[in-house]
């Protein structure tokens, strides 16, 4: 490859990892693409890209299942007309401790962490951040 065509590549490859697209799967085991915005107090919002368009999407802690990081940010059909009209499936009781999260490292490596929040660059644990680009999944205990 010559180093005018390899120009075109090196940016579409910046571009894709600017991007920051997520899939989370919530405790009813539904998928939702997007890029996660913020994740902080218990809530999580995903910024979600449907056929006519983009939404918002907020998700409690407790829906959750998994945060995959990844390149997809397209959902097929509308967006949701509502979240949470469901219970999640074991959700814990407020009294129940709570076993420690999982992040699933590029390579396999796990880790467990109290999830505390997710930002752009950050994934915030109890006592630890990690880059999000050496993150492949945070599992979510319930």
């Amino acid at each position: 490859m010559t180093a005018s065509a390899a120009i075109p590549v090196m940016l579409a490859l910046t571009v894709g990892i600017s991007a920051l697209a997520d899939t989370i799967t919530t405790t009813d085991n539904v998928s939702y693409n997007g890029s996660v915005k913020n994740m902080a107090n218990g809530e999580l919002t995903l910024q979600a890209g449907f056929k006519d368009s983009v939404n918002p999407l907020t998700f409690k802690q407790t829906q959750l299942d998994s945060i995959e990081f990844n390149d997809e940010t397209f959902n097929a059909g509308s967006p949701p007309k509502s979240l949470g009209a469901r219970p999640g499936k074991n959700t814990p009781s407020p009294t129940a401790a709570r076993p420690d999260d999982v992040v699933v490292f590029r390579g396999g490596e796990r880790k467990p962490c109290k999830l505390l929040s997710i930002d752009t660059k950050t994934v915030h644990c109890a006592g630890v951040d990690w880059d999000r680009d050496t993150i492949t999944r945070v599992l979510i205990h319930r």
